[in-house]
């Protein structure tokens, strides 16, 4: 179990510190840049956001084709993401967060996977991108998702989830208990950056077939939270691959303006 949680977690430090926008797995980065950030989000702050505004943003943020060559879209092209469930506000209101109906906007991505890949060794990437009125509004809510609170929460919901999707099949394929891990990491010109990773056994009457490694990278800029998801079957994805995907993310976070 141990290995399996250390395993991602080196995954994600070793992303740090390559090219040059990833400085090192921490809460925060350096004081200085962390005083430029607060300049830039009050300044983003003073005007209220529109939804075209954000459905913009959103869209000029979001993963696309040309990010993921070779790589063929899974499902809908980007899209609104539904109405928040009501699974959504309990988990919102068990960890103390924000309403999720208080976002101006949810988008997601299409999702990316390459062609003619067997079921077992299957790899999927999309990112979310949410805009909310405010920049405190998303540094709020992060903080109460990070505390021992949110964490306990998170715990709680997905084993509900995870008994729910098990009794779904009806015996067949069981998704086992899996090992988590949350890392801090530190983005250039970011306060508030992390990576939650999974590994979730898929088990077949009690034995072990195949494991899913799932990682959630989530950053905030200004009043977006901005999410990079990324699974893969019997193999993680390739660090190489989140850390150009998430930079990607970041890099357009910051050219384009609320």
């Amino acid at each position: 179990m141990i290995s399996q949680i250390v395993g991602p977690v080196l995954r994600a430090c070793a992303l740090v510190g390559v090219g040059g926008l990833l400085v090192g797995c921490a809460g925060s980065s350096g004081g200085s840049t962390q005083s430029t950030s607060r300049a830039s989000e009050s300044a983003r702050a003073a005007a209220a956001v529109t939804k075209a505004q954000a459905l913009a943003y959103a869209h000029a943020v979001n993963l696309r084709g040309a990010d993921v060559p070779g790589q063929a879209s899974f499902g809908t092209a980007e899209r609104e993401a539904p109405a928040p469930t009501r699974s959504e506000f309990e988990f919102a209101s068990c960890f103390g967060g924000i309403s999720p109906a208080r976002a101006i906007v949810r988008s997601v991505s299409p999702q990316f996977e390459p062609p003619g890949t067997p079921a077992r060794q299957a790899q999927f990437e999309e990112s979310r991108v949410a805009v909310w009125p405010t920049p405190g509004l998303v540094a709020g809510n992060y903080a109460a998702y990070l505390s021992s609170r949110g964490r306990a929460c998170f715990s709680r919901f997905l084993q509900a989830s995870r008994e729910q999707v098990n009794k779904q099949r009806g015996g067949h394929f069981e998704h086992g208990p899996p090992a988590m891990a949350t890392v801090p990491i530190a983005l250039s010109g970011v306060r508030h950056a992390f990576l939650r990773t999974r590994v979730v056994p898929l088990l077949r009457d009690g034995r072990v077939r195949i494991r899913i490694y799932h990682d959630v990278f989530t950053f905030i800029w200004g009043a977006a939270e901005i999410e990079l998801e990324a699974t893969g079957f019997s193999r993680p994805v390739p660090s190489a691959t989140e850390k150009r995907l998430l930079l990607a993310l970041l890099s357009r976070a910051k050219a384009n303006q609320l």
